[in-house]
């Protein structure tokens, strides 16, 4: 059993939600600006394009590409949409947004970066339960689960099976000619079960969890980059990007933007804003269980059972 969603799901929410904010693009070069001229020298990783962000240390913020020169892609000129001087350095088209606590992988080549890094999870409140139930008749022949009708819910794979004379610890594998229906299933272990009713219920138990994320903001941009996660991820922007993107991750606060310069693997300071981006979680984990068809009930006298 794993929790949905999980941890990479809601990683992948918030890099969603960054990616719409931040220049994206993968070309390096080596570049000049001129007025509105850019001469570019061959990139690598990508190519140059229309509205391409052009970022760089002395480069002006909110710079891009507005027409071509000699260039189509690759080297030559191309036309900004802002006056500047920026003498030949290091250029590059976009922000990489990566995550942390990834061993022996070199820091991207742009200057511009952001690092997410996962830092706590806290409870928000005692577990939610819920259930799913699923209820069918169902015969098994060796390693065949034969659904002949569907009372409850849906039959799904990866589930614990239960029933009168299923032995324990049975579990549907996968569709063969079912879909969720009737049909037949792949189950293990074999067996030989006679026609009866079947179950692959599950209980839910939600944990609605506070989820924390230190966002690191590294690269000549990295003021201006941070200001705009921070002022965007407390606004309904954030609320409607990540719903789209996963409604069971949402954006609760993010603290202020602090500059903590950091140290690369070439001893030499970087210039780093951190934001400490907060979500809520709601993470679901599903177990098997049981449930009567109908109980039984036998009523005793308590004065004769039970004599004081």
């Amino acid at each position: 059993m794993s929790p949905a969603p999980s941890q990479s799901q809601v990683m992948t929410a918030l890099r969603a939600f960054l990616i719409t904010l931040l220049p994206q693009g993968t070309a390096q070069f080596l570049g000049s600006v001129s007025g509105t001229t850019l001469t570019a020298g061959a990139p690598t990783g990508g190519a140059l394009a229309l509205g391409s962000a052009v970022l760089g240390q002395g480069v002006a913020a909110g710079s891009y590409i507005i027409g071509f020169g000699t260039g189509t892609g690759g080297a030559g000129t191309y036309v900004l949409n802002q006056e500047q001087t920026v003498s030949q350095t290091s250029l590059w088209t976009g922000v990489p947004i990566v995550q942390g606590q990834a061993n022996r992988v070199p820091e991207p080549k742009q200057g511009d970066l952001v690092v997410m890094w996962p830092i706590l999870k806290r409870r928000l409140s005692t577990n939610i339960r819920g259930r799913d139930d699923v209820a069918f008749m169902g015969s098994i022949a060796g390693s065949t689960l034969t659904v002949t009708a569907v009372e409850t819910g849906v039959v799904q794979s990866n589930r614990v099976l239960f029933g009168a004379g299923v032995p324990a610890n049975t579990r549907v594998l996968a569709p063969i000619s079912g879909a969720g229906g009737v049909g037949t299933y792949l189950v293990t272990p074999t067996q030989t079960t006679a026609l009866t009713l079947m179950s692959t219920s599950q209980e839910l138990i939600t944990e609605p969890t506070e989820y924390t994320v230190q966002i690191d903001v590294h690269g000549p941009n990295s003021a201006d980059n941070a200001q705009v996660i921070s002022a965007l991820f407390r606004d309904l922007y954030a609320t409607q990007t990540f719903t789209a993107m996963n409604p069971n991750v949402q954006p609760l606060h993010a603290d202020e933007p602090r500059q903590i310069p950091f140290t690369n693997g070439e001893q030499q300071i970087e210039a780093r804003w951190v934001i400490n981006a907060v979500m809520q979680a709601n993470f679901t984990v599903d177990v098997p269980q049981q449930y009567a068809e109908e109980a039984h009930v036998t009523p005793i006298e308590v004065e004769t059972a039970f004599p004081a």
